[in-house]
């Protein structure tokens, strides 16, 4: 094994959460399956660096991103920044608030998510497959997570592949 996958190895076991593979058969979340209606437009609010502890850590970070344009669920810019050789950290800024809010995730492989949607998609397979150049092994060091955006808790669910259902008409209003 090389030195630098065995380094994302150890860095795999000591900043990643517990993930969740799509097994054979289960199909994976859409973005479509969880659409937001909503956009923003405008003017972003002014950055809080109050509305979370972790901000005045990652000021810097977050002042960057904070210039952005909202690209996640209608209302959210993505800030992310590197922790480490194998992972970034992210955090989502509300441009109509500009509060902050960290997710109970780290990315290994990056993230991929869309403004009209409230999934987002940790170490996408196709992220995957190219750090493998598509041979991936029976045991790979990654897998995939998804995560739904809860509006109204502000914070992310787990999604997972193998029980995932199309959000109910009722579902995806809650998530405007």
């Amino acid at each position: 094994m090389s030195p630098l996958k065995s380094l994302l190895l150890a860095s795999l076991f000591i900043t990643s959460p517990i993930r969740i593979a799509a097994g054979p058969g289960a199909q994976p979340p859409l973005f479509t399956d969880y659409p937001v209606d909503a956009a923003f437009a405008g003017h972003a609010a002014p950055l809080d660096l109050n509305s979370h502890p972790k901000c005045s850590r990652y000021r810097t970070c977050l002042k960057e991103a904070a210039t952005q344009k909202p690209s996640f669920a209608g209302y959210y810019i993505v800030a992310e920044w590197g922790c480490g050789s194998a992972c970034q950290q992210v955090a989502l800024i509300d441009a109509r608030t500009g509060a902050v809010h960290f997710p109970p995730f780290t990315t290994t492989l990056g993230n991929r998510h869309r403004l009209n949607s409230g999934l987002f998609v940790v170490d996408a397979p196709e992220d995957i497959s190219a750090y493998y150049e598509g041979q991936i092994p029976g045991d790979p060091l990654f897998s995939t997570t998804y995560w739904l955006w809860d509006e109204a808790a502000k914070q992310f669910q787990p999604v997972h592949p193998q029980t995932h259902k199309k959000p109910t008409r009722t579902q995806k209003s809650a998530n405007k």
